[in-house]
């Protein structure tokens, strides 16, 4: 039988055009039960079925979410948790609460997480919390401030008063420099010797005698760190060179009895401010607290590898890989605006025999604050001052 001609055909044809948009609708409305896939014509039936109402100006997607978090929000309330997780829902994505003596650096976090009274000079706001609310300059608040408020003040502890912060960020891409400096002085002060010029009679009133008499050489290292680059600079060595009577040169007066022999050496260094200092000034940047100050200069002797090249201090470095000594600093001077100077004294038998190859500024809680390394510099039996800069 054709077709055309089938009365079952016919029929089936019609009914099943039928079902197949009985069943559409019933997929649709199926969706139309979940939050997730509703339309959003939909989101204030699933809303009124919490007692919840839609603020003014509030995305579909923000509101979606506030209607999916409710259950959870109020089983959290009263809590931080319950506070953040309101806060996301509204839109924001990283929201964080501080209490508010934290946040003004009156109290801080030990070592194993209790508050203690750091600043008792600071108003004491214990009952008090802050919302802080990162957020890019070019981004767009989701919800009004008040509407943020009326959230917050729904989930939160009855007693606690709440205060807000918004740090807006804007990046910035420029070019770092970095400076280190290694200067060495030495003064020697030599007697007048007779010269061979004819300004005095070979008579016997002078005896031709010399001798080597020891001076006090006072050496003086700096090191300068700006940034968190390496850059090589120059070491400069003086010699007293002494002229002998053994027959080696002709007494005619073409030498004079005292001069100097200069050499120069090219030294590679290589520094970097540390992490936990880099941490403690954002920490300083954002939550007012008191930055540590420096406290000691450390000396050591792991600058170098094994094949004598210079290794590279590391970020995460808590302390020098070889330290020698370690000694407070006996004086700090301001260079600019943006720049102490602070050094120590090695008296002369400290450290006498030893190849100093790294040095660190420290801080009063014993965190290295800058390192570098470069290549090892002896130390003997004289005065030895040595200078580091903390640049900002």
């Amino acid at each position: 039988i054709k077709k055309s001609v089938n009365q079952w055909y016919i029929l089936f044809r019609v009914l099943g055009n039928r079902f197949d948009d009985a069943m559409e609708s019933i997929y649709k409305a199926q969706e139309q039960t979940m939050i997730a896939t509703c339309d959003p014509l939909f989101l204030q039936i699933h809303a009124d079925e919490r007692k919840m109402k839609r603020y003014a100006g509030e995305e579909d997607e923000n509101f979606r979410k506030r209607i999916a978090n409710c259950a959870e929000v109020l089983r959290l309330g009263g809590s931080d948790e319950g506070v953040l997780l309101a806060i996301k829902t509204l839109g924001y994505n990283n929201p964080e609460i501080v209490k508010a003596n934290v946040y003004t650096g009156r109290c801080k976090y030990d070592e194993s997480g209790q508050l203690y009274i750091a600043d008792e000079s600071k108003e004491d706001r214990w009952a008090e919390f802050y919302v802080l609310i990162q957020m890019s300059v070019d981004e767009r608040h989701p919800i009004s401030t008040e509407i943020l408020k009326k959230e917050v003040r729904k989930q939160k502890y009855v007693g606690a008063k709440d205060n807000y912060c918004f740090e807006y960020q804007c990046g910035t891409h420029f070019l770092t420099h970095q400076m280190i400096m290694s200067e060495h002085r030495m003064t020697l002060s030599f007697w007048d010797y007779f010269k061979m010029d004819g300004s005095w009679v070979m008579d016997g009133t002078y005896m031709m005698n010399s001798e080597i008499r020891e001076y006090s050489i006072g050496c003086c290292c700096t090191f300068k760190i700006v940034s968190t680059e390496k850059i090589g600079r120059l070491s400069r060595h003086l010699e007293h060179n002494l002229f002998y009577m053994d027959g080696s040169w002709i007494m005619d007066g073409s030498k004079i009895l005292d001069a100097y022999v200069e050499d120069t050496e090219e030294i590679e260094m290589k520094s970097v401010t540390s992490k936990i200092r880099r941490k403690k000034m954002a920490d300083a940047s954002r939550y007012g607290n008191a930055l540590a100050k420096a406290k000691w200069i450390a000396l050591g002797s792991g600058g170098v590898d094994e094949d004598g090249q210079v290794k590279a201090p590391l970020e995460e470095d808590v302390s020098l890989r070889n330290e020698l000594i370690r000694k407070e600093y006996s004086s700090v001077r301001q260079e600019s605006e943006t720049e102490y100077e602070y050094d120590i004294h090695i008296g002369e038998l400290e450290l006498v025999g030893e190849y100093i190859s790294e040095i660190a500024l420290i801080d009063e809680d014993g965190d290295v604050m800058v390192s570098a390394a470069f290549l090892p510099q002896g130390k003997d039996e004289t005065e030895t001052t040595y200078k580091i800069v903390d640049s900002y």
